[in-house]
């Protein structure tokens, strides 16, 4: 009986010690939260890099633009993946990118086409926080990925790749200018957002 008592403390107090379960608690508290969000399922990291959870749920570009927190804004898409030099080397001119339009109704995307790899989340976020990819990133699905190939106009050869959209959810460039083109880019961002607010002055 005495084995019996002591066994049962014995394992109370290492429940109750386990560094791990306040860790699953968080979990399971943010999954409630992200299922709160309007229906986004958005879950937010910080407030500059902010992930699409339940990507699964997501299986063509027009499920995406119909997130809500998209709608009524200029949709800039990058299509990357982590082992990709071309990438790297186009994020170097994602800062001042985005910087010029914090306060403009403009959402960069990000689109990873990641393999299911030990290391691979990891490396995702390291690459992430060090290139300042201020935005939404998403996982694509392997339907999601065929249905991004086969938009009309489209030349999908090799990553990265960027797609420009209005504010009302129309493709105004599946083949869209990359970042380091600079004044390009910026050019069709801009002229996207003087046309809008012409459309909308009152005189």
């Amino acid at each position: 009986m005495k084995s019996l008592l002591l066994l049962i403390i014995i394992f109370s107090v290492s429940f109750s010690c386990d560094p791990n379960t306040d860790s699953l608690n968080a979990k399971s508290n943010l999954a409630i939260q992200s299922k709160e969000l309007k229906n986004d399922n958005l879950v937010d990291t910080n407030d500059k890099f902010k992930f699409i959870s339940n990507f699964n749920d997501y299986q063509s570009l027009n499920d995406l633009i119909n997130i809500e927190s998209f709608k009524g804004n200029i949709l800039y898409i990058t299509i990357w993946t982590i082992f990709c030099d071309d990438c790297i080397q186009e994020f170097k001119y994602y800062r001042d990118l985005t910087k010029r339009y914090e306060n403009e109704s403009v959402i960069f995307i990000y689109l990873i086409d990641m393999m299911a790899m030990p290391g691979i989340i990891g490396k995702r976020d390291s690459i992430i926080s060090e290139y300042q990819l201020v935005g939404y990133h998403m996982q694509m699905s392997s339907k999601f990925y065929n249905q991004i190939t086969k938009i009309k106009n489209i030349n999908f050869y090799k990553k990265p790749h960027f797609i420009l959209l209005d504010r009302n959810g129309i493709i105004v460039d599946a083949n869209a200018d990359k970042p380091s083109s600079k004044n390009i880019i910026i050019n069709s961002i801009d002229s996207l957002l003087n046309k809008f607010n012409e459309q909308n002055t009152i005189y």
